[in-house]
């Protein structure tokens, strides 16, 4: 006999008879995916926030973290779900994303760049473009201009949901995943 495995399933409605001629058993199996969809857990009991978490520090102050969106993930897996922690592989999600920065600012921005011996680049910037442009006389370099709305680079940040997320008692963890996922679409 050969075994091929074709995934993992929920028994949901046992059944047994037997009669003189043998026993017959009887199983109506789903995709362990019903843990997830509702069909056999995986629903929110309340309404449930996602995007902020509150603690209360050794001061009695109310602190509020922003999980990021790799742990809302395993957290609605495993505690909606009721996955082990272990067993929960998101291989697709970065805990940390590059941020763009845009200049805001009323008045140019400028980046003043030159390299050192070493290869090494500094890089500074100042709205004071009189400042800089001294150093580029003194010492060589570069100098970039930048205006309002454009991009002067990025900054590595926490990947966390972007706005609420929110589960309302009732709603499924696939429904709480595809909104992730949805709102991940522009990213």
């Amino acid at each position: 006999m050969l075994w091929f495995p074709q995934g993992v399933y929920v028994i949901i409605s046992p059944n047994i008879t037997h009669d003189s001629n043998g026993v017959n058993i009887s199983l109506t199996l789903h995709d362990k995916m019903a843990l997830l969809n509702g069909e056999c857990g995986g629903i929110l009991p309340a309404s449930v926030t996602f995007h902020e978490v509150e603690d209360i520090d050794e001061n009695g102050e109310i602190q509020i973290t922003e999980p990021t969106i790799y742990q809302i993930i395993q957290e609605l897996v495993n505690h909606f779900g009721g996955e082990q922690l272990g067993k929960i592989i998101i291989s697709d999600v970065d805990s940390r994303i590059k941020k763009v920065m845009k200049w805001t600012g009323s008045t140019p921005l400028f980046l003043y760049q030159r390299a050192i011996e070493d290869g090494t680049v500094y890089s500074s910037f100042s709205t004071n473009y009189d400042e800089l442009m001294q150093s580029k006389e003194e010492k060589g370099g570069s100098i970039q201009s930048f205006s309002y709305g454009q991009d002067i680079g990025y900054i590595l940040t926490d990947f966390v949901y972007p706005s609420e997320l929110v589960g309302n008692a009732g709603d499924t963890v696939v429904t709480i995943l595809d909104q992730i996922k949805n709102t991940l679409g522009n990213y």
